[in-house]
């Protein structure tokens, strides 16, 4: 057998359908699970602290529903610092739950928080 490699074909070319063929399939599918898999986690997060804000203000209500409409990590992460903003009227739980969002998110987008010595007042 010849180890040729197969480019993807043209239109009306004979595809290839052989196990050669698909050789990086199986990695990119596990790498969209993984992916989506991130994705989905860090949106329960976003739920699970957005459920524990005790407040009846109309924009905690409207991030629930915009959290609950996100389908991409770039969603979740133009509504983080107002959902960081929502959580500084919880003096108790605020600060472990901002450090699970940034946890979650960091997930979702590697990178995006340095670790820091300072803190806030």
């Amino acid at each position: 057998m010849s180890d040729r490699r197969f480019t993807p074909a043209a239109p009306g070319q004979p595809r290839n359908y052989t196990v050669a063929g698909l050789r990086g399939v199986a990695s990119e599918q596990n790498a969209r699970i993984t992916a989506r898999k991130a994705f989905v986690d860090t949106k329960l997060v976003f739920m699970q602290v957005l459920a524990g804000i005790e407040s009846t203000d109309a924009n905690v209500e409207w991030l629930r529903k915009q959290v609950r409409s996100a389908q991409m990590p770039e969603d979740l992460w133009l509504l983080r610092s107002a959902v960081f903003d929502a959580l500084r009227s919880d003096p108790h739980n605020g600060a472990r739950l901002r450090e699970a969002l940034r946890r979650s998110l960091d997930g979702v987008l590697p990178g995006t928080y340095m670790a820091s010595s300072f803190t806030t007042l």
